[in-house]
């Protein structure tokens, strides 16, 4: 029997020291993507966290935040300032303006005797609501339903206090805007307070 030469000891050297090699190269190469993933997903979560601007109203004594990069509609009195995304487009319809892109952030303000659950069960809210969703605004009890009536369809959320019934509005184009917006409308929902 003879030993191994030293050409054939140098070969499973190399071998081996290939192998590690190799084994190093594809352990690098997959910890440098979930490094760039991580930092992908940090710079993406930055820029979907807008600055948020605050609207208080000084007649019913409300506030509320909203995505300070939209565009804004002075208050009326009985609507809020109306905040528009980016991207809001509107056609003048015979019904009246129609959003076929984007969406608004708004809060209307009715007069009202009831109990939210009165008022959303009233008028045109008795047929035009759906989904109504008990939920709490501001600490008061609310409703939460989608809306369509004469135009854009809307995710409203309603609180009743001191005889006026609070609409916080999203009216959209579409549900994919809905779906690109909830996140700021349901950030305006939360930091909707009433300042008296």
């Amino acid at each position: 029997m003879r030993g191994f030469t030293i050409v054939e000891v140098a070969l499973v050297i190399v071998a081996i020291a290939l192998i590690g090699g190799i084994g190093f190269y594809v352990y690098q190469a997959n910890q440098k993507p979930a490094t760039t993933a991580s930092n992908t997903q940090s710079t993406q979560t930055a820029k979907t966290q807008p600055q948020k601007a605050t609207y208080t109203d000084p007649n019913f004594h409300y506030s509320f935040s909203y995505p300070s990069d939209w565009k804004t509609q002075p208050a009326t009195q009985y609507i809020s300032l109306v905040a528009k995304s980016p991207d809001y487009v509107v056609t003048n319809e015979p019904i009246g303006p129609i959003v076929t892109k984007g969406a608004t952030l708004s809060v209307n303000v009715y007069n009202t005797t009831g109990t939210v659950a009165d008022f959303v069960k009233s008028g045109s809210y008795s047929y035009a609501a759906k989904n109504i969703q008990p939920t709490k605004v501001a600490g008061l009890d609310a409703m939460q339903y989608t809306f369509k009536y004469e135009g854009n369809p809307s995710f409203d959320t309603t609180v009743v206090k001191d005889g006026h019934a609070f609409e916080i509005s999203i009216s959209y184009a579409d549900d994919a805007a809905l779906q690109m917006y909830r996140a700021d409308y349901d950030a305006m929902v939360a930091s909707f307070t009433f300042n008296q």
